[in-house]
């Protein structure tokens, strides 16, 4: 038996050293529909906090949002909802794009409880339409599932 003979780290510059791990990217399509639907989540948060704005310390009636100004503030706390939940729905976009699978479940949830809105006020096409980039963001994602953590 030999003795223990330590052996210098094999160099990267070596004849068969591994290579680089590759950098995960998404395909170009996918990248597209979460764009749209971040874009999205960012107006909600936008008009959410302008109507906050307008609506939250009124003090008079309001012709245009009825004649009390209980109306007015429940339009505001509506308004905290919707940039809640477009603050929530941003963060699944941004966990889908960086390989979260919670990202994709949220993203998911919320498309689906926004569809049951939808058809709950008949706007079938509305409904239609966020389901169906849902289903394509799941048709491109699904083949790289094991990537996601």
């Amino acid at each position: 038996m030999q003795p223990y003979q330590p052996q210098p780290p094999p160099s990267p510059f070596a004849f068969g050293a591994p290579p680089p791990p590759k950098k995960k990217t998404h395909p170009t399509s996918l990248v597209i529909i979460l764009g749209l639907k971040g874009l999205g989540s960012l107006l909600g948060l936008a008009f959410g906090i302008m109507g906050y704005a307008a609506l939250s310390n009124a003090q008079t009636e309001t012709p245009h949002f009825g004649t009390e100004v209980q109306d007015s503030h429940t339009l505001a706390k509506l308004a905290l909802v919707l940039v809640l939940v477009s603050a929530v729905e941003l963060a699944g976009v941004l966990g889908t794009y960086a390989f979260k699978r919670w990202g994709v479940f949220i993203v998911v949830g919320f498309t689906v409880f926004s569809a049951l809105l939808h058809m709950k006020n008949g706007e079938v096409y509305s409904a239609a339409f966020s389901m169906i980039s849902t289903a394509i963001v799941g048709l491109l994602i699904f083949p790289r599932w094991a990537e996601f953590e």
